[in-house]
């Protein structure tokens, strides 16, 4: 199995934006979950990206579940925190791939 050039650098540039996009929730999470229960949910999610690598299912019930299982909540608040980071991590995107950088705050 050959890997071409422009996957390698795909493969990199996702993993520098997943690095980056950590970095800006890390920094921000306070900022829109002020309710402790959301504030850790959001943080069960970034702890998902954070070990992104050594997830083997990436299928949204496992996902979700290991997340319950990490926080103690019910789907539908996973639910809506999901929703409000998912708006939020659209803009980190696009601000990555117009500028090749995120601001932290």
């Amino acid at each position: 199995l050959t890997v071409s050039p422009k996957t390698e650098i795909r493969r990199k540039e996702l993993a520098e934006f997943i690095r980056l996009m950590i970095d800006y929730w890390d920094t921000n999470l306070p900022k829109f979950f002020k309710k402790p229960q959301e504030l850790s949910i959001a943080a069960a999610v970034v702890e998902i990206f954070r070990n992104c690598d050594t997830i083997e299912n990436f299928n949204k019930k496992a996902l979700y579940l290991y997340i319950r299982e990490m926080t103690d909540c019910k789907t539908q608040n996973i639910t809506k925190v999901v929703n409000k980071m998912k708006d939020t991590q659209i803009a980190l995107h696009r601000k990555y791939m117009a500028d090749g950088w995120i601001d932290l705050d």
